[in-house]
């Protein structure tokens, strides 16, 4: 019997968790499941990446605080077998919108991406205060709670006071395509033909990714004299400040913001290094998708996520967080030492659809 599934996510937009959400809602609809997407906003960039039996309901709020009603009435007015809500705090919305059905929230799967006392940090004492009453009390009435590493697991259980036995780690799932691409961006034609080092970093230009600490970095390995193009894709609120560094760098010859690409794992493969010098992250999608592209990964060593995926240096190199001198070391043994494709392939099969998928349809059957 077909089961009835809704995800919640804020949006499509091109984003790890959304990139994640849809890899698993093609995976479900082949599966004998009947899969719509529920999302706050209005952005649906990555809604074209559905297969055609997928819906797409937009609550069209720019808040959300503005959705509950509207979360409320698709709750009473849906049939739903299970509803997969991703990332607090629609997390603790939906088990407050749950509330309004009986048993809904006994359907109920969360799914936390982040690491919350990292991806909160800045925040003042009564608002960590708040997030941490929210989950420790309404998760509890959920069905499962799903960790997207064993980092974000331990994060729940030690910050936020998850029961550990109701959690499960299940990583992201990956689905990984390559298609003939022709790029018309004129920097992205540069460093295709570019013939010393390519390397390339993939992240939306926020303050997590810590792009200004890259770029402290490759300016030391530009006045060594070592001779690279970075390609860098995405776009966010620190484009303009990120565009002055590397005018106040001098680099800008040497590093690209090419903006937001369809499919960049068609570039990762073509660069000798994928570099990430993200602060802290939940899982880290983008490495699996460089491991299956067959390129040589240079992490920073931030809680959870990338050491998990290379398993503390088996199939990638890790940096320090706060050393550009020895981040700019590890860059460049990396790039005269890579790693086999092979094995960075075979690695990334680890977090392919089709292994981690059935821990979630095993979930969702589970009565």
């Amino acid at each position: 019997m077909q089961k009835e599934v809704s995800i919640f996510v804020f949006d499509l937009n091109l984003g790890g968790t959304e990139k994640v959400m849809v890899n698993l809602a093609n995976y479900l609809s082949i599966n004998n499941c009947n899969v719509n997407i529920l999302m706050i906003g209005s952005n649906n960039y990555l809604q074209k990446e559905l297969l055609p039996a997928i819906s797409v309901i937009s609550l069209n709020k720019k808040k959300i605080s503005q959705s509950f009603i509207g979360l409320i009435k698709y709750i009473r007015l849906q049939k739903i077998d299970c509803f997969i809500s991703n990332v607090w705090p629609l997390t603790v919305l939906t088990i407050l919108a749950g509330f309004c059905k009986r048993n809904f929230n006994k359907k109920v799967i969360l799914v936390e991406h982040c690491h919350l006392e990292r991806e909160f940090s800045s925040y003042g004492s009564i608002f960590k205060f708040f997030q941490t009453i929210s989950i420790y009390f309404f998760y509890r009435f959920s069905k499962s709670i799903i960790a997207v590493s064993d980092g974000v697991k331990e994060d729940l259980c030690l910050n936020k006071g998850v029961d550990e036995k109701k959690l499960l780690v299940i990583h992201n799932p990956v689905d990984i395509s390559f298609n003939h691409l022709v790029y018309e961006n004129q920097d992205i034609k540069n460093w295709m033909t570019f013939s010393h080092a390519k390397f390339i970093s993939v992240g939306n230009l926020k303050i997590q990714k810590n792009y200004p600490y890259l770029l402290d970095t490759l300016s030391i390995l530009k006045r060594q004299g070592f001779l690279f193009r970075h390609l860098i894709l995405g776009e966010g609120s620190q484009r303009e400040a990120l565009t002055k560094k590397i005018q106040s760098l001098g680099l800008e010859e040497d590093v690209y913001l090419a903006g937001q690409v369809d499919q960049p794992i068609n570039l990762i493969k073509n660069a000798d290094t994928f570099t990430l010098s993200t602060k802290f992250e939940g899982f880290g999608l983008v490495i699996v998708e460089a491991l299956a592209a067959g390129t040589t990964v240079v992490s920073t060593d931030c809680e959870s996520g990338p050491s998990e995926i290379l398993s503390n240096g088996d199939y990638g190199y890790l940096g320090p967080i706060n050393d550009p001198r020895k981040f700019s070391e590890v860059i460049h043994y990396a790039y005269l030492n890579k790693i086999s494709g092979d094995k960075l392939i075979e690695r990334s099969m680890d977090y392919s659809i089709d292994r981690v998928g059935p821990e979630y349809l095993k979930l969702i059957n589970k009565s």
